[in-house]
């Protein structure tokens, strides 16, 4: 026997549709489900906002499981870990402007390309890095520092590398968050998010070299905000204090709180790399939620429903599955012998030999009969919709008959 079970998600879970589309403001997902020799369970959960971004810092009074629609209990523990199996699309829209020059875009480089290092094989990313001037449609990657979504850490790794020479000057930060969104628009809905590190604002300078505020970008400070709302996309904002502390910090705030991301601040550059990696972890955030089943350890299957009760609303996800595949059906007793069987001839010598049961046929009973139809429904709807369908066609072919039938009789009569 073995001394643990463990249910895998996108094999054993029957009928269990993964959530897609944002349902509400809180949307549970059962990712997986342990069992081991003792009754102790893992069950394996996220917990996202209407955005798709994983809510962190549940407590297990906040949970409630219920086996098979009849035992409701919370967890025993709860504890939180960063799921390797997470997969996510990430778009990083990274300032090169001209006040990134030097330490600050050196920072940048090595938190980006850690990023992609933290990056699963099945996660996606892409990379904007912005200066002068950004072309809105998604479609137009401007070579050498804009790139798609790939899966080819090499690829991402080879435009990070030469940002240091892609200096620019003006900033066009709404222009480039806005394009992050729209192509972050064709990746998996809950599986997506932009992260956007600036040391600035939008701004351009004027012919005598001064600089403009909020005359950067063709996009105004709201198109970006309402393009991910639009998409459920989250942005997570970033701002580096770079030189004379020009960053628009109110506006990477809202970005943030408006979109459902997180906004951090970098007082110095080597603080970058840590707020990137924040990000992702935040992102592959799951729950483990650890209690002692009721359930028998058997082939048969089994329900498991979790519910999360928050004060922005509930969510819940139900999974049916089966405990131990390998497990033998339980036994079935056999009926006794007839009395008026004669009992079975004593033998000497050798071992002696006690015959087995003799083996029963039984009568099956119209309960029986009953049973098993209605569990055949049960298994096969449709089974139910076809025979419904015969059932009415043979009444309209008997009814049609009849009226020949008639009709033909009435014509016979003088």
């Amino acid at each position: 026997m073995k001394a643990m079970w463990t249910i895998l998600l996108l094999v054993l879970l029957i009928g269990h549709t993964m959530p897609v589309l944002a349902q509400g403001p809180v949307n549970l997902s059962i990712d997986g489900v342990q069992y081991d020799a003792s009754s102790q369970a893992r069950a394996y959960v996220t917990v996202r906002n209407e955005n798709g971004v994983p809510i962190m810092g549940l407590q297990a009074a906040q949970f409630e499981i219920v086996e098979d629609g009849k035992t409701s209990f919370p967890p025993a523990q709860v504890e939180a870990q960063s799921n390797p199996e997470a997969t996510i699309s990430i778009v990083m829209v990274i300032d090169i402007s001209g006040s990134m020059k030097g330490k600050p875009i050196k920072e940048a480089m090595r938190a980006a390309n850690a990023l992609i290092d933290q990056m699963s094989p099945q996660d996606r990313g892409a990379i904007i890095a912005f200066a002068d001037q950004v072309n809105l449609d998604p479609n137009v990657l401007a070579a050498g520092k804009e790139i798609g979504f790939t899966t080819d850490k090499n690829a991402l790794h080879n435009v990070v590398n030469f940002l240091e020479t892609r200096i620019g000057w003006d900033t066009p930060l709404y222009d480039a968050i806005y394009k992050g969104v729209k192509m972050a628009a064709g990746e998996p809905v809950g599986k997506r998010a932009v992260i956007v590190m600036t040391d600035g604002r939008d701004e351009r300078d004027n012919a005598q070299g001064v600089p403009i505020k909020d005359a950067g970008s063709l996009s105004t400070p709201d198109d970006p905000i309402n393009e991910a709302n639009r998409h459920n996309i989250p942005i997570f904002s970033i701002g580096l204090v770079g030189m004379g502390g020009k960053i628009d910090t109110k506006y990477l705030q809202r970005l943030a709180e408006r979109t459902g991301g997180v906004y951090q601040k970098a007082p110095k550059p080597e603080e970058l790399a840590p707020l990137f990696q924040n990000v992702v972890n935040q992102l592959k955030h799951q729950y483990i939620l650890t209690y002692d089943s009721t359930l028998p350890n058997d082939s048969a299957y089994h329900s498991l429903l979790i519910r999360v009760q928050l004060p922005q609303g509930q969510g819940f996800d139900e999974i049916k599955f089966q405990i131990n595949p390998e497990a033998p059906p339980p036994p079935t007793e056999a009926a006794p012998p007839p009395a008026s069987s004669p009992p079975p001839p004593a033998q000497t010598g050798g071992p002696s030999i006690t015959p087995g049961p003799t083996p029963s046929v039984p009568t099956p009973t119209p309960t029986d009969f009953i049973g098993a139809i209605k569990t055949t429904v049960e298994e096969n709807p449709w089974l139910l919709v076809l025979v419904s369908g015969v059932v009415v066609l043979l009444f309209l072919i008997i009814a049609l008959l009849l009226l020949l039938f008639r009709g033909q009789k009435e014509e016979e009569e003088p």
